[in-house]
């Protein structure tokens, strides 16, 4: 029975790390980069992708090609905004979009614009009361309280 007791406390811890680690809220978010003759940003760099005041992405530029992309992490609310723009010899070619971790497009435009929007990431809350009945050595119960609005989990369990 101590066995038992060993995995069921094992999964409870694991049931609530996962959930802990999925709350973190922060997402992949990228900015996408575009040339409409597709040679690239002639010259055209220095622009900086700027969350919270912090600048995670440094002199992004398109050195060639129409397109091109770079992931940055951002959570829920974050600001996001463009600074240090640079537009080289042809800023009327260039433009970007800014996607959200659900990958819908949250800013865009030219040179001329810096403000980007707010981040928005899927969220996943922590559940409460978890509770363990009818642990036999074949199976056991378990149970939570919601942490929001959910209906469904992932619930993972092993060795």
């Amino acid at each position: 029975m101590n066995k038992i007791k060993k995995i069921i406390l094992s999964l409870i811890v694991s049931l609530s790390f996962t959930s802990n680690s999925a709350q973190q809220n922060a997402c992949q978010h990228t900015f996408n980069m575009y040339d409409s003759y597709s040679d690239g940003w002639n010259g055209g760099a220095g622009v900086d992708v700027v969350v919270n005041g912090v600048t995670v992405i440094t002199g992004a530029t398109l050195p060639s090609g129409g397109f091109g992309s770079l992931p940055f992490s951002a959570g829920s609310g974050d600001v996001i905004e463009l600074a240090n723009w640079n537009g080289g010899s042809w800023p009327g070619e260039i433009t970007w979009d800014v996607t959200d971790g659900f990958g819908n497009i949250i800013g865009s435009g030219n040179t001329t614009i810096t403000a980007v929007g707010s981040g928005n990431c899927p969220s996943c809350f922590t559940p409460t009361a978890l509770a363990v009945s009818n642990a036999t050595t074949t199976g056991a119960d378990f149970g939570w309280t919601a942490g929001g609005s959910e209906t469904a989990w992932n619930v993972e369990y092993g060795p």
